[in-house]
């Protein structure tokens, strides 16, 4: 009793515990309550190192579409490596040193990969394909900031992606700055004074392919906030406009770029997934019941076989009876889970980290 009041004392220790409570961040995923379907793409810098917390973004989000630019992976690094659990991932790496476009999408959406951009276009497209919906389109693209053709070779491809009259969605790092003078020249009539420079003609040009696909920025915050600048350079571009329900940008300092996130309207069907596993029912079972169906089988005696194989083929057999007699296998649904080391405490620290972030850029 004296070391139990010892151990109380410390405050160290819980007097129920259980495995950690992973806790909500302060309300920054509410948007992804509401109903439809969720896209969302950040310039994360490195897929791999930080995996695990996109894969905890994934489950706060529930996203159909997780749009990755930056990625710099290469063929070292295998798909599991970079796992989302309930997504599959498309990949168009460059290397590890940079650029690179990743595309998670959830298992129970239907898609078709689309090749209609060269290989000098970092970018990933896909047709969705829901139940009673006429297909639309969702790409990932990446423009280097030195890519000055990047334009040019985006406007000769995109013309036999425009002519299917399909809803176009598009995320990106465009490395173009939506901002000029503090007024998002791509929804104003600006005047370039002169495109002699290579920024200010490949931001005519921009917006020259915005207006002949009749495609709307939606972003209008800023998405990259240096201590010197903030800049408007990650884009989600839109030609069905009317049936986004919502968009903007989120606070996580995952890299130095902000999360971007748009969500199309979805009225006939739903799309909530859950995972079902098959586990053990344990609720009847007893050592006692066990040993005694393992008594019922009546063993023969191994030795007398010739054949090992067919020996251990009876007596695990007979064993997984015994087995599925005292705890009988059942289905159960389960929510997704996070990795077992990412736990209450990582998320705290993380949350700590965001919060100072706004305070960073308020400042």
């Amino acid at each position: 009793m004296f070391f139990k009041l010892i151990i109380l004392l410390s405050n160290d220790v819980n007097l129920n515990p259980g495995p950690p409570q992973l806790n909500s961040s302060n309300g920054i995923w509410d948007p992804f309550k509401r109903r439809g379907l969720h896209f969302i793409h950040i310039n994360i810098n490195s897929l791999h190192p930080k995996i695990d917390e996109l894969q905890h973004i994934a489950k706060s989000t529930n996203a159909a579409v997780i749009g990755i630019t930056e990625s710099k992976l290469d063929n070292t690094i295998s798909d599991s490596e970079i796992h989302i659990p309930n997504y599959e991932v498309l990949r168009c790496d460059r290397n590890r040193h940079g650029g690179g476009v990743a595309c998670y999408i959830r298992q129970n959406i239907c898609y078709s990969k689309k090749e209609i951009f060269p290989n000098s276009i970092e970018n990933i497209f896909i047709d969705i394909l829901l139940p009673k919906t006429k297909p639309f389109t969702v790409g990932i693209l990446y423009r280097p900031p030195n890519q000055y053709n990047f334009i040019d070779e985006l406007s000769e491809n995109f013309t036999a992606l425009s002519s299917e009259i399909n809803d176009i969605f598009i995320l990106g790092d465009m490395n173009i700055n939506a901002i000029s003078n503090g007024v998002n020249f791509l929804n104003k009539n600006i005047n370039f004074l002169s495109d002699s420079t290579p920024i200010e003609s490949i931001r005519k040009k921009y917006k020259a392919f915005c207006s002949t696909f009749s495609l709307l920025q939606i972003i209008d915050s800023a998405t990259r906030i240096t201590s010197s600048t903030s800049s408007l350079i990650d884009h989600i571009l839109t030609n069905a406009n009317e049936k986004i329900s919502n968009s903007g940008v989120i606070d996580v300092a995952l890299s130095d770029h902000q999360l971007i996130f748009c969500t199309r309207k979805l009225s006939k069907v739903k799309l909530k997934y859950h995972r079902k596993i098959k586990c053990r029912s344990f609720r009847k079972y007893t050592p006692e019941l066990f040993v005694q169906k393992l008594k019922d089988l009546n063993f023969p005696d191994y030795k007398n076989f010739d054949d090992i194989n067919v020996a251990y083929n009876d007596f695990s057999v007979k064993l997984l009876q015994a087995i599925n007699i005292s705890a009988p296998l059942k289905e159960i649904r389960v929510k997704n889970d996070n990795q077992e080391w990412f736990d209450g405490e990582i998320l705290d620290a993380i949350l700590s980290r965001d919060k100072l972030f706004k305070k960073f850029k308020k400042s």
